[in-house]
């Protein structure tokens, strides 16, 4: 079960990190945005998701990895 949990810890902080490093690239999508601004906002957010995704995965690799 710690393996899984491990395994599932690494996977999270990838996407983690990838929604931090892509969040432009993720958020141009035209046919949901309509102004210009509303890019940056939505950026902003997926970079916010990323970042607790990322804290989450690193969380849970030093629980079930280090401290074991």
């Amino acid at each position: 079960m710690s393996e899984f949990l491990t395994i599932v810890g690494l996977i999270l902080c990838m996407i983690g990190i990838i929604f931090v490093y892509d969040a432009r690239l993720l958020s141009r999508n035209e046919r949901l945005i309509k102004i210009k601004d509303e890019q940056n906002v939505i950026a902003k957010r997926i970079k916010i998701l990323g970042f607790v995704l990322l804290v989450i995965g690193a969380l849970l690799f030093y629980k079930f990895f280090i401290l074991v």
